[in-house]
């Protein structure tokens, strides 16, 4: 799929077109080494690819005490409510600890999709960017 630009995907959902049941857009996380990470959606008819979601409400870091966090932290996985189409989001902030990670520090994340069961972007793409 040459429209899709990531740098470390991670998690991956289908969304299917509630009118004719064929797949609408395909959900994903690009999440780099840094942490950070963005929720895009790609459109495999069109070629487009938008980005969903790049925040998360701010929380007090599970790691540093103090430290404020306002972004999706190493997204692990991705769901969507086949019924509603809301987008669930699983990340853990705690991932790249590879010898004695804190146990329980993941969350789940959901963005509610519209009453046509698509899921808001925050930025409109294009082919090309």
């Amino acid at each position: 799929m040459g429209g899709i630009t990531t740098n470390f995907p991670q998690g991956m959902a289908v969304a299917n077109d509630a009118a004719t049941g064929h797949s609408k857009y395909l959900y994903y996380s690009d999440s780099p080494r840094d942490g950070s990470a963005t929720i895009l959606r790609y459109n495999p008819v069109t070629g487009l690819q938008d980005v969903v979601s790049s925040a998360v409400a701010p929380y007090d870091s599970l790691l540093n005490p103090g430290q404020t966090v306002s972004t999706y932290t190493y997204v692990m996985g991705l769901a969507i409510n086949p019924h509603t189409g809301d987008l669930f989001i699983g990340d853990d902030p705690t991932f790249a600890i590879l010898v004695n990670p804190p146990l329980a520090k993941g969350h789940v994340f959901t963005i509610k999709a519209d009453a046509t069961g698509t899921v808001p972007a925050e930025c409109i793409g294009t082919a090309t960017t």
